[in-house]
């Protein structure tokens, strides 16, 4: 009968280790999990800051291709002046070689 009980007191604890066992990794199963979706909200939090960073640069360089078109315009024009002045100061020689004979 005492080896009865010791091997029901070894079951028992047996029992008891494996319901320790198993309760510890469902802890860490929960950790893990936690840990999971924690780095996946940092991982969305850093995808949406690089596509805000893409949508800012993006909106930057818009911006420097209108500057340029603009530039290119307004150098376009100076062009255009440089050459009427040109042509106007062409013109007065003319004029005032014509006066002179």
């Amino acid at each position: 009968m005492g080896e009865t009980s010791s091997d029901a007191q070894e079951e028992q604890r047996q029992v008891s280790e494996e319901k320790r066992e198993s309760a510890e990794d469902s802890r860490l199963s929960q950790e893990n999990e936690r840990e999971s979706a924690e780095d996946t909200r940092f991982s969305q939090e850093k995808q949406r800051q690089l596509a805000e960073k893409m949508r800012n640069s993006a909106e930057e360089v818009r911006q420097i291709a209108e500057e340029v078109r603009l530039t290119k315009d307004e150098l376009r024009q100076a062009r255009e002046e440089l050459r009427q002045a040109r042509e106007e100061l062409r013109q007065a020689r003319e004029e005032l070689r014509q006066a002179k004979e």
